[in-house]
């Protein structure tokens, strides 16, 4: 088998892993012209930008990651950007004198096999710190409204439970989800 040639050497490609979309559960800033198409806007900017890796995001949730994926593929069909999800959880740990919370991203492999259904799994094991009236915790999947989604936290117990309970005990998670935390200890 022979190696792929360079000619020019090493190559280096930006990466953008924090990402968020139209639509996205917190802080949702996008918008488009009177009658304009949002994530078609949003789809060109990507598309036209000197990013080549997108780490998609959202708070506690992937459904926008798979709809941007569904957008971007019909206008962009030919495209080498390639694109992870990115679930972004807010945290109860506070770390710093401004009291911010720490926020935990989890990147998932997009080669997954069933990769939708794995994230959804994952997010319907995972507890957050809200409950219900009886003291249940509620499931990142149970979020519904703005307010929810703006109060919720989880702590690293819950996401490590829910990593297991999605994928098992016995994996190498490295294959599945990488795990970061922001440098500045804020989301």
């Amino acid at each position: 088998m022979k190696p792929k040639q360079y000619p020019r050497g090493s190559e280096w490609k930006k990466w953008d892993l924090h990402v968020h979309t139209p639509h996205t559960q917190k802080n949702n800033q996008y918008s488009a012209a009177k009658g304009g198409n949002v994530w078609d806007k949003f789809c060109k900017r990507i598309e036209e930008s000197d990013v080549s890796v997108f780490g998609i995001t959202d708070y506690f949730s992937a459904n926008n990651y798979f709809t941007f994926i569904e957008e971007f593929k019909k206008n962009y069909p030919a495209s080498e950007k390639r694109f992870l999800p990115n679930v972004e959880l807010c945290t109860s740990y506070v770390v710093n004198k401004a009291q911010e919370e720490v926020n935990i991203h989890l990147i998932f492999n997009p080669s997954i096999k069933n990769l939708e259904q794995k994230i959804s799994t994952f997010l319907q094991k995972l507890k957050t710190n809200k409950t219900t009236n009886e003291g249940l915790n509620i499931t990142a999947s149970e979020l519904n409204s703005q307010s929810d989604y703006e109060e919720a936290t989880t702590t690293r117990e819950f996401i490590s439970q829910a990593l297991m309970d999605t994928f098992g005990n016995k994996v190498d998670l490295k294959n599945y989800v990488l795990i970061f935390t922001a440098v500045n200890n804020d989301g």
